[in-house]
């Protein structure tokens, strides 16, 4: 407690300094002295702090005035103290952009390497990698020899079943692969074995969509366009169990090829096989038409029946000039030889034959036949028809004997060059390699954040 003189007086005093000092204001000054005035009528005990006046250096301008006591700060200065003011206050050091961007390289850069390389080095189960290679062969571009030096060599022209390669790449990684080597090894139970650590098993109720993703990542396949070699590499906890995930994998692989191959045959001799029963069907309507048509005309050919009588009208016709020409010779020799009359009836008989025979060959048989010409015609038709129903049918079987000849040339096949075998000793995973990769892709995401933030900064300054 003070008297009520000795606080006036010193009211009044610090309203003077803190006019010289110009930080107050001339109204905070003059409230002061009528305070310390009323104060000091009224004869009330006060209380008053010991002033702590701030002096600037002379000749330097005044700057804010200091606040009243009991009045609040302006609003921009309230807002200035927010989390830096609270840091201040728990005596959290401010930290400068060198402190900032080494805690910030600590947080976001090592501290995952180090969690990674940890993680790869104590949690990280074992995997034992097995690796297998093929090529889709086929007769036509191998010929006789099929070893693996001449598959290496790239000289036997594996292009042409470069597509039935890709085939098998794609099948390896296909859900129905999966589903049938998940048939036969329980693929969940294999790949969740004790050995497994949590990131790197399987879940055994997991779907199989989630199954065939897993897979593709255990079961890789590379193909070499240049020497058509498909090099498989099998990932497994156990080495037992990476060599029967390779071996079925390239079990069911040849099976497709070897299917491949068969559709492929099928549908090369299927279309001449269709031709020949093409014309097997034409050969045997053709023969039916000749033979009804015989069976209707009573003549087994009606061509040879004409070719004879044509035949037989050659010679009466050969016998008739010679008759002629030795009746002239007996007329010219003796006029009134009995002989005469001998070789006339002879002559007489062969022509009436000869018109006998002719009037046979263009008469009608009945009225509803015809002639022997028309006749004739009908059955050069049928036996035209006949002979190129029996051409196309030789054609269509010389056809389909090449068909199988090629097709038995062109026949596909897996040939496995590099059988996958037993590791002694696990590959995978690739710790320093995996925790170098975390590495690099951390600094750079923390150098990048870093430039980011810095050019916001400077744009918004």
């Amino acid at each position: 407690m003070l008297d009520i003189p000795k606080a006036a007086n010193r009211l009044r005093q610090m309203a003077k300094d803190g006019m010289h000092g110009g930080q107050w204001s001339r109204r905070n000054a003059a409230a002061g002295e009528n305070a310390a005035e009323q104060m000091a009528e009224r004869n009330e005990p006060v209380h008053v702090p010991d002033p702590t006046i701030v002096r600037l250096p002379e000749g330097q301008p005044g700057g804010r005035p200091i606040p009243h006591p009991g009045s609040r700060p302006p609003p921009a200065e309230r807002r200035g103290r927010g989390g830096a003011a609270f840091l201040r206050q728990a005596g959290v050091p401010k930290l400068s952009t060198g402190g900032i961007i080494r805690l910030t390289f600590l947080a976001f850069v090592v501290l995952p390497t180090i969690v990674t390389g940890l993680y790869y080095a104590f949690f990280a189960a074992d995997q034992y990698s097995v690796e297998a290679q093929f090529a889709v062969r086929s007769k036509e571009n191998t010929g006789a020899s099929l070893d693996g030096l001449t598959i290496l060599s790239g000289i036997t022209g594996s292009t042409p079943n470069a597509s039935d390669s890709y085939v098998v790449t794609n099948f390896v990684g296909s859900r129905d692969l999966v589903g049938k080597i998940d048939k036969d090894l329980d693929l969940r139970k294999l790949y969740s074995r004790p050995e497994a650590d949590f990131f790197s098993t399987v879940d055994p109720d997991a779907p199989v969509e989630d199954l065939v993703e897993y897979w593709n990542g255990m079961v890789t396949t590379e193909y070499d366009k240049y020497s058509g070699i498909v090099t498989l590499r099998v990932k497994a906890f156990r080495a037992k169990d990476a060599v029967t995930v390779a071996q079925k994998v390239i079990g069911y692989s040849e099976a497709l090829v070897n299917d491949l191959s068969r559709r492929a045959r099928d549908d090369a001799v299927s279309e001449s096989e269709s031709e020949v029963a093409r014309a097997e069907n034409r050969l045997r309507l053709a023969r039916r038409a000749v033979a009804r048509f015989r069976g209707s005309e009573r003549r087994l050919n009606p061509m040879a029946t004409a070719e004879s009588r044509e035949k037989i009208i050659g010679e009466l016709e050969g016998q008739k000039s010679k008759l002629e020409t030795e009746l002239s010779a007996v007329k010219e020799v003796s006029p009134n030889s009995p002989r005469l009359t001998s070789l006339n009836s002879q002559l007489s008989a062969i022509v009436k034959q000869i018109d006998s025979v002719r009037l046979q060959t263009n008469e009608n048989e009945s009225g509803d036949e015809g002639t022997l010409n028309q006749q004739l015609s009908q059955y050069e038709e049928l036996q035209t028809e006949r002979e190129f129903a029996e051409k196309a049918y030789v054609s269509s079987l010389a056809s389909l004997e090449k068909a199988r000849l090629e097709a038995s040339t062109q026949t596909r096949y897996l040939s496995v060059f590099v059988e996958p075998r037993l590791p002694d000793i696990a590959l995978y995973p690739e710790g320093l390699r995996s925790t170098f990769i975390v590495f690099i892709g951390a600094f750079l995401i923390w150098g990048i954040a870093g430039l980011v933030i810095a050019g916001v900064r400077d744009h918004v300054a």
